[in-house]
């Protein structure tokens, strides 16, 4: 019998090692490339979180500088109509208002035999520049800015009247509590009413008492503006200009109800009710 190939033996277990060899090898490698993709993947969600909060980043970035951009542009005109309103009072309201005693002195001073004629046109004169003096006076208030929002409902009605009314020479009363604690919008909605119906009162009603009234109770707050002006039909076609229509609707707005009673030569009374929310959050 010939003898065993040793060298062949010892070759196939040579192989069939090197082959467990392999076999383990490439078993680490795929345990490896698994965690290398793993690690892939997770520096690619990285990435991607990263990417979406640079680009929440830029564009909260671009809304502040917006903001910013806006905020600068209303400081700007506020500054601009502030300085207007100033150099508006320092000229021409002094001026105006020496139109008005030298037009009262010339009324005064015109002899009795004088054509009649002259003496309405004297009149008128003094009429016209108290007119223009008042129309003057609101304008300057509006371009000033509104004490509403950084000092609440009665401020800005006690500033509209120590600063209109009370230099036309018009008895202006407010009665409100000292302080009352309304949703914006209900605080937007009665002092607009109330300047609207305060205009009126003073540039076609020529009052020369005004008493604005403000109160809450239960579930609504009131608002009552009457004058002892000249008084109006309120159901006549030709008061349209007087803003009644903007008046009720800014009520009907917030489901609120607004009453005009007024007859010619009677005065006026301008009285709004605005519900309040039940639950301040729901405050408009």
């Amino acid at each position: 019998m010939p003898a065993p190939d040793l060298t062949s033996a010892d070759t196939h277990v040579n192989l069939v090692q090197r082959i467990q060899v392999l076999e383990q090898e490439r078993d680490q490698l795929q345990t490896e490339l698994r965690h290398a993709n793993r690690a892939v993947d997770a520096c690619v969600a990285d990435l991607m979180r990263a990417r979406q909060q640079l680009g929440d980043t830029s564009l909260a970035l671009q809304l502040s500088q917006e903001q910013e951009s806006r905020l600068m542009r209303e400081q700007a005109i506020l500054q601009e109509r502030t300085r207007l309103a100033r150099e508006l009072h320092d000229s021409v309201t002094q001026s105006l208002y020496s139109l008005v005693l030298y037009s009262r002195a010339l009324a005064r001073l015109l002899p009795a035999d004088i054509p009649t004629d002259a003496q309405d046109y004297a009149a008128r004169l003094e009429r016209l520049a108290q007119d223009t003096l008042r129309e003057m006076r609101l304008l300057i208030f509006e371009l000033r800015p509104a004490a509403l929002a950084e000092e609440g409902l009665v401020a800005a009605l006690r500033s509209r009247l120590e600063s209109v009314e009370a230099r036309a020479s018009v008895e202006a009363f407010l009665e409100a509590p000292a302080e009352v604690n309304l949703p914006p919008a209900i605080e937007e909605a009665l002092y607009r009413i109330a300047q609207e119906a305060l205009n009126n009162a003073l540039k076609h009603a020529r009052a020369t008492t005004v008493r604005v009234t403000l109160s809450v109770g239960g579930d609504s707050a009131y608002l009552a503006v009457r004058d002892n002006g000249a008084g109006f039909d309120p159901t006549a076609e030709h008061i349209a200009g007087l803003g009644l229509t903007n008046m009720r609707e800014r009520a009907a707005d917030l489901d609120g109800a607004l009453r005009i009673e007024s007859l010619p030569d009677q005065g006026t009374l301008v009285w709004v009710r605005l519900p309040l929310p039940a639950d301040p959050q729901e405050a408009p």
